[in-house]
C-alpha cells in the first residue's frame, strides 16, 4: 500500500510539473570596436531592471585596442532593453548611457537576444555611434576588470 501511494504521489507530482514553464532567458551581444586615441572603460546597463549591469556593478570591461570585441549582456529577459556605456578612465568622454549608465544615448541599445556592432571614435561627449561595417568576428574574450 505504501508503495503505491507513493507511486500516486509521484505520477501526482510530476503531471503538474510538466504543465510549468521555466523562465526563458537570452543574451543582448553587443561587438564593440574602440577607434578613440585612449582606453574606453565599458559595461552594460538594462534600462528594464534597475541595477542590472553586466559584467558585474563592481566591475567593467576595457578596450585597449583597436580590435573588436564581444560583450556579453548574458541571462537577459526576452524584451529587456539593454545599453552600452563607456568613457575614459577620467570620464572626460563618454558612449552611450557612460560609465555610469545615467546618460541619455541615441541607437546604443538593443533588446535582450540582438546582436549589434558599434565603432567608438573619439572626440566630444557621446559621440554618434556608427554600426560598424564589414565582417563580424567575436573578438579576443575580454576580462572584466574591478572598478
Amino acid at each position: 500500500m505504501r508503495i503505491f501511494l507513493t507511486a500516486v504521489s509521484l505520477a501526482f507530482l510530476l503531471s503538474v510539473g510538466a504543465g510549468v514553464k521555466s523562465a526563458q532567458s537570452e543574451n543582448a551581444t553587443f561587438k564593440v570596436t574602440n577607434s578613440a586615441p585612449n582606453i574606453i572603460h565599458v559595461k552594460l546597463f538594462s534600462q528594464s531592471r534597475s541595477g542590472w549591469q553586466w559584467p558585474s556593478s563592481k566591475r567593467h570591461w576595457i578596450l585597449d585596442d583597436s580590435k573588436q570585441h564581444t560583450l556579453t549582456a548574458g541571462n537577459c529577459q526576452p524584451g529587456e532593453k539593454v545599453c552600452y556605456g563607456g568613457s575614459y578612465k577620467n570620464k572626460s568622454t563618454h558612449w552611450g548611457v557612460g560609465l555610469d549608465g545615467n546618460r541619455p544615448c541615441a541607437h546604443c541599445c538593443i533588446t535582450c537576444g540582438a546582436s549589434h556592432a558599434w565603432n567608438l571614435t573619439g572626440g566630444t561627449s557621446d559621440v554618434a555611434s556608427r554600426p560598424s561595417s564589414g565582417r563580424i568576428d567575436n573578438g579576443p574574450v575580454l576580462v572584466p576588470f574591478d572598478d
